[in-house]
């Protein structure tokens, strides 16, 4: 799992992830509340994942986003991630 510490009032977040065997891989976003999507099982479709959303601070790291990978056996790739931050409130 790798975190970033979420900047700024509004931000938007994307990653290209390739998988492959017995893992679990995908992004998510941590506050008070915990969201996340997995990655879609046919390797070919994207799939926009939510609404715009907000999330509520108030435990001791504040609201961050990332990417994790965990499993039996398996492995991920994650070519790049992205957040984007608009600047105004």
């Amino acid at each position: 799992m790798l975190t970033q510490k979420v900047i700024g009032y509004k931000s938007e977040c994307t990653t290209l992830i390739t998988s492959k065997d017995d893992c679990y891989a995908g992004i998510f976003c941590s506050g008070k509340q915990f969201l996340g999507a997995g990655l879609s099982p046919d390797g070919k479709n994207f799939t926009h994942i939510s609404q715009p959303f907000s999330l509520q601070s108030g435990y001791w790291k504040g609201i961050r986003t990332g990417i994790f990978c965990y499993g039996n056996n398996g492995e991920a790739q994650f070519d790049f991630f992205r957040q984007r931050i608009e600047e105004s409130k």
